[in-house]
């Protein structure tokens, strides 16, 4: 399954560097987004969803609302068969207008689906 991490992270502290881990392990295919970063463990990022080309089947969102915002049209555009959002990415707006466009929405942590066998 094709899933794009909004909010990666090279820091292995972080959530979302921990899903990455585990998707991979999973065997799925990961699509890091990050603005700032060029490449995680040897894997390139995009720097929006805008430069997805593939098909995205799951976005799995780690960052605040003040930024989700701000990438909500582009979240639509890709238009996954789902979005994640994890603890501390909650912003009701953005699960409104995906739920409207047609796209399933799970408020959950992505680490948590993966280990117990909900992904």
């Amino acid at each position: 399954m094709n899933v794009a991490i909004l909010g990666a992270s090279d820091n292995r502290d972080r959530y979302a560097y921990m899903a990455l881990v585990l998707l991979k392990e999973q065997d799925h295919q990961v699509f890091p987004v990050n603005p700032h970063l060029d490449q995680i463990d040897g894997i390139k990022v995009a720097h929006s969803l805008k430069e997805l080309s593939q098909s995205i089947h799951t976005v799995t969102i780690y960052i605040n609302k003040s930024h989700s915002d701000k990438v909500l049209a582009d979240l639509i555009a890709v238009g996954p068969k789902r979005i994640i959002i994890n603890p501390g990415a909650e912003n009701e707006a953005l699960g409104k207008a995906a739920r409207s466009a047609g796209i399933e929405v799970i408020s959950d942590c992505t680490l948590m689906m993966l280990r117990s066998g909900r992904f």
